[in-house]
């Protein structure tokens, strides 16, 4: 089996970028290899000094910007993603139908998580036919619900992308042109462009996994999980001491604060002190 990690990466992402990923290498130094689909400009002096050692490659992508964004427009929208995130998000579906070609299990996360154990017990269930995520079904219900919107995406196993294995073959060879047309059918009633696709799309091949391997501040089991991965999703990140962050992330903010702190001289200062004031905050 081929394994291969792949991540993307924005210009200005740099310093959360580094916690994310040297927090999951230290833990998954295997299986295979990461990717970084890196901004075409973004300088990555800093992540190659962070990653050095690991199995890391680095490439530079002019991150898509396709007239099918113009689409994906609702009243709500900017309350789970920012507009200039679409390209980042396009990327990550074109990434999968690239990277189909080279490995037999391709993983896929965020870079405004931190990684707190291992992802291998998980490895004898990723088979080329499957994908594997975190249910975040009983959440989106209850925001849909209080919004009053329509929800496209009705399978019960809705997964957060943040985490997510892919075998090959459950990602189709057309892959990036489904979710173009995807985009421009659906484009009013998305809330999670690239989540939703994957969800709609490829519904009969995903398969819950525990909620610790994407642990999210809306699971119930939010501070009853043993964690194996902390996705900070939302705008409470732990680099953002002006936002509200929940009672409850005190604990996680706290643990990605002394991560961050093990990347003292990688990351800037600037990002050190808002990490560590979000922390004291909360």
């Amino acid at each position: 089996m081929i394994y291969k990690t792949f991540v993307t990466l924005n210009a200005g992402y740099i310093d959360p970028a580094i916690v994310a990923l040297t927090s999951y290498l230290r833990y998954n130094a295997q299986p295979g290899d990461v990717c970084i689909y890196a901004e075409a400009g973004t300088n990555c002096r800093q992540l190659r000094r962070a990653l050095r050692g690991y199995p890391v490659e680095i490439r530079e992508v002019e991150l898509p910007q396709l007239p099918e964004h113009a689409h994906v427009r609702n009243k709500y929208g900017d309350l789970f993603f920012k507009r200039e995130s679409l390209p980042a998000f396009a990327q990550r579906i074109k990434a999968l139908e690239e990277l189909r070609d080279e490995a037999d299990i391709i993983i896929n996360l965020d870079l405004d998580t931190l990684t707190t154990g291992g992802i291998a017990p998980l490895l004898p269930r990723a088979e080329r036919g499957v994908i594997l995520g975190v249910s975040e079904r009983r959440n989106r219900d209850r925001w849909i619900r209080a919004l009053g919107v329509r929800d496209i995406v009705q399978n019960p196993n809705y997964i957060n992308t943040g985490f997510a294995i892919y075998g090959a073959d459950a990602i189709p060879a057309d892959i990036f042109q489904r979710y173009r047309e995807f985009l421009k059918e659906h484009g009013p009633d998305l809330y999670c462009p690239e989540q939703d696709f994957i969800n709609y799309a490829l519904a009969d091949r995903i398969v819950n996994i525990p909620e610790g391997y994407n642990l999210m501040y809306t699971s119930e089991a939010y501070t009853s999980a043993a964690p194996v991965m902390i996705h900070f999703l939302g705008s409470a990140k732990p680099w953002n001491p002006s936002t509200e962050h929940p009672a409850r992330a005190a604990h996680y903010l706290r643990r990605y604060l002394r991560e961050a702190e093990r990347c003292r001289g990688l990351v800037s200062d600037e990002f050190l002190e808002r990490v560590a004031e979000a922390a004291r905050l909360a």
